[in-house]
């Protein structure tokens, strides 16, 4: 786990442990504290899997060049050639989904299969974005039993949320977001998305 904040990792060690369900303690974990494209930059290594679940890219704000097609590319230097990239996109809602549109577009002039996928999340009371992307692999190639023989042949319990019937629901967008889409632009390090608030 590569995290730029140190302090928040350890507040969330200390009074969140259940969110991490031991993972820190896992012997195949590691914690890296520095900025994730300077990592990335750094390190030459190859990833199976990449997960970003970072902060919206507000002015002044640690994540805002993580969203550029410049990130995009070195993301995708740093996967293997059946590797997948996750990332959370933002708001999915109607009216603020300009930020998940734009990263679609420019997954897409990066990665041959992007894949957007949304869910209702509780705590922020909207319809919440996240993409697959990657140079090789369709989640949308597997099917329900494929999922099914994948979970339990690595022996995966207590899943709260998903189950192989609901993987391709996911994937069924509302016909505002396929809209919306259309008119997401191109995000660089020289033309960024930035939240004003």
């Amino acid at each position: 786990m590569v995290d730029i904040d140190e302090e928040l990792v350890a507040i969330c060690q200390k009074y969140l442990p259940e969110w991490s369900a031991g993972a820190f303690d896992d012997p195949r974990s590691k914690l890296i504290i520095t900025d994730a494209r300077q990592f990335l930059e750094r390190n030459e290594e190859k990833y199976d899997v990449i997960i970003s679940d970072l902060t919206e890219p507000v002015s002044g704000g640690p994540s805002v060049y993580l969203f550029t097609k410049e990130f995009f590319e070195l993301v995708k230097r740093r996967l293997t050639p059946e590797g997948v990239w996750v990332l959370q996109a933002g708001s999915a809602d109607e009216k603020f989904s300009q930020f998940m549109s734009s990263l679609v577009k420019t997954l897409e002039s990066v990665f041959p299969v992007v894949r957007p996928y949304w869910s209702f999340i509780l705590s922020f009371s909207l319809p919440w974005g996240f993409i697959c992307a990657s140079l090789k692999p369709d989640p949308l190639s597997l099917s329900a039993e494929e999922i099914k023989d994948r979970l339990e042949a690595r022996q995966v319990k207590g899943l709260r949320f998903y189950y192989p019937g609901l993987h391709h629901g996911l994937f069924a967008l509302p016909r505002y977001l396929l809209e919306n889409f259309k008119r997401g632009r191109l995000l660089t390090d020289d033309n960024p998305f930035i939240w004003t608030l």
